[in-house]
């Protein structure tokens, strides 16, 4: 006969006496059972279980560090533990080899556990928690008290006796009729349980009852509140219900409401008034008005199944309740916000036409435009995607990367690919010279380059983040980084340039190979003109992040706080832009630009008079003809006055 206790305490009687035996444990232990003198275990607090063969004790692995508090088995093959810790119970099992987790709906601590076979075993616990086993899982049984049950113990499986607190003793099976529960269900306004099909149901102990919700057409299921504790799942409109007590629940319903805003400069006009029903799956039109002197940009909101975005006039889908708001601004503005579609941080753009356009962000986020609307594509990856740039319309590649993982995706115009690099570095800029030439820049020095089929790394004599990349000719590119870094390609190696700033470079882009602007941080702007670079006056402290421009005279560069500032050829002027969200990127075509940035941030840069210089129609003989002829008659005009002047004289 072996006893337990406190500080590892094991004493075994012989019959005659009992004696303190060598545990070699200090946790307390709170249960044993054996099947001989030689074959008995022992547990305990911080997942103890001990084993004895009849010589020794000797500690075994039991896979967990919760108050392990009793023990009981069949065979010395067939083993359970009982016990728990926080808000998890623990019932493990033993198979001569290994112990190991068996899985239970429960989450009260278990204090006994006793059985009649294989196939028949009863834990309980806490809160009148009764568990029983029928030889492959473990269900939850009626217990009819509330009471934290101590201990367990039966003649048969149909003959089971459980002790507690406060007094407690039950039996199994019970004496007397099984206890009926009462299902009560209710709703709120919008919708209707239609099964049960009547309010008020009586029910077996552990009978499982499927319930439904049915919302009607205008309103749409929240979930089941009340006595929720046996719900399957309280957020499905069906589901089941198991009876271990009366239940008294509800379903709850909300309406589809369309709640339609706008801010200054415009209203929307329909639908009147601002917040109206709708049945589920409706399509509504929206139609917004701007007042005068101010111009529609986008909507924004709830806009996933709105139908154009971009459009003062279009319609969404009622999906669920929805809100959305029109936005206005001045008339003339030359940066007009657009809705992306998303809210994720957006960082790369690269634009192939006015009707053809890429921009990338955060978790793999990549949408494209078709001239009217921006829509979301779906890459299949989840890495940060920092930069973007392409040939044609059939070939981009997007870069950057997140944690231990770079992500370089190619774009066939049609499906986005990962291609593989062996670079951990985070690739932030990217530019090519052709479909076989591209190069990439990223953290500590890195720089990668693509050959048609593969990309490899290249020597660059830098440790610092390299940021950006851009080039004129495959055999004359620059990468700008950290602390003032600029490296220059030539077409056999790398070197760096001597400049005059420590401030780190976001940003590079050039006309051509002596006229490159780089931007950077504090409102660095730095000018190359083939020989140096030098300092320009940007007139703001705001971080610089893009640069982009269609010619010598018009460029664009974008950055913290919404900044989009704008070089005229002689000088740079701050512009506004409609935002305050930190634009990341800018590229553009001859006719328009875009700027992307945080929260899915899209302005349209439209073009700045004073840029692009209109040039001079050329002329044709016939006009050569009529500008002498009028130049002749003015001159005559000129002449005859003068001559009369002189007459009157």
């Amino acid at each position: 006969m072996f006893a337990v206790g406190a500080n590892g305490a094991i004493v075994h009687y012989n019959g005659t006496t009992w004696s303190s035996m060598n545990s070699g444990s200090s946790e307390r232990l709170y249960g044993v059972w054996g099947t001989s003198s030689s074959t008995v275990f022992a547990v305990g607090t911080g997942g103890e279980i001990l084993h004895y063969d009849g010589a020794n004790w000797s500690f075994m692995t039991s896979g967990t560090l919760a108050t392990i508090r009793a023990v009981w088995g069949t065979s010395n093959t067939d083993v359970f533990v009982v016990g728990g810790s926080g808000t998890v119970d623990v019932i493990r099992h033993y198979d001569g080899a290994t112990w190991s987790n068996m899985i239970t709906a429960n989450s009260n601590w278990l204090y006994g556990v006793w059985g009649s076979s294989t196939s028949s075993a009863f834990a309980v616990g806490s809160s009148g928690t009764a568990l029983h086993y029928d030889g492959s899982t473990w269900s939850t049984m009626v217990s009819s008290v509330s009471d934290g049950l101590k201990d367990v113990w039966g003649a048969s499986a149909s003959a089971v006796f459980a002790v507690g607190q406060n007094g407690a003793i039950i039996e199994y099976p019970p004496i007397g009729p099984e206890p009926d529960f009462n299902l009560i269900v209710a709703s709120s306004a919008g919708g209707s349980v239609t099964m049960p099909a009547t309010a008020s149901t009586t029910h077996d102990a552990l009978d499982v009852v499927s319930i439904v919700a049915t919302p009607d057409s205008r309103h749409a299921f929240v979930n089941w509140t009340g006595d929720t504790s046996s719900i399957a799942d309280v957020n499905a409109t069906g589901t089941t219900i198991t009876m271990d007590a009366d239940k008294s629940i509800t379903a709850n319903f909300i309406a589809n409401t369309l709640t339609a805003n706008s801010t200054a400069g415009g209203s929307v006009t329909t639908p009147s008034p601002a917040s109206t029903n709708h049945d589920l799956g409706a399509t509504v039109s929206l139609f917004a008005a701007p007042a005068s002197g101010f111009q529609f940009t986008h909507w924004s909101g709830d806009v996933e199944t709105v139908a154009n975005v971009n459009s003062a006039s279009t319609t969404i889908v009622m999906s669920a309740s929805k809100s959305v708001t029109a936005n206005f601004i001045a008339t003339g503005s030359t940066s007009i916000p657009m809705g992306s579609g998303t809210s994720q941080g957006l960082s790369g753009i690269w634009e192939n036409s006015t009707s053809d356009a890429i921009a990338v962000g955060d978790n793999s986020t990549v949408i494209q435009y078709n001239g009217a609307t921006w829509s979301s594509v779906t890459t299949g990856f989840f890495t940060d995607l920092h930069d973007v740039w392409g040939t044609s319309a059939s070939d981009a590649f997007a870069v950057g990367g997140s944690g231990t993982v770079d992500s370089v995706l190619h774009y066939n115009g049609s499906t986005w690919s990962n291609v593989v690099t062996s670079n951990s570095e985070w690739p932030h800029g990217v530019w090519g010279a052709s479909t076989s030439d591209y190069f990439a820049v990223g953290r500590n020095g890195t720089i990668l380059r693509y050959n048609g089929s593969t990309w490899s790394s290249m020597t660059s004599g830098s440790t610092e983040w390299l940021q950006d990349v851009w080039g004129d000719s495959a055999s004359n590119v620059f990468a700008v980084g950290s602390n003032g870094t600029i490296l220059r390609y030539s077409g056999s190696a790398w070197q760096a340039f001597a400049t005059s700033t420590n401030s780190g470079l976001r940003g590079i882009w050039g006309i051509s190979s002596s006229d490159i602007f780089a931007v950077g941080a504090g409102g660095t702007i730095l000018h190359y003109d083939g020989a140096s670079w030098s300092a320009m006056t940007s007139g703001t402290a705001n971080i610089l992040d893009g640069v982009w421009g269609r010619a010598a005279n018009d460029v664009y560069a974008v950055g913290q706080n919404g900044t989009v500032l704008h070089y005229n050829g002689t000088s740079w002027s701050l512009t506004t832009s409609n935002t305050t969200e930190w634009l990341k990127g800018v590229h553009g075509s001859a006719t328009d630009a875009f700027a992307v940035g945080a929260n899915g941030t899209i302005l349209h840069l439209l073009p700045i008079s004073g840029g692009t210089p209109t040039p001079v129609p050329s002329m044709t003989w016939w006009g050569l003809l009529i500008m002498a002829a009028l130049l002749f008659v003015l001159g005559t005009r000129v002449w005859t006055r003068k001559t009369q002047t002189a007459l009157d004289r």
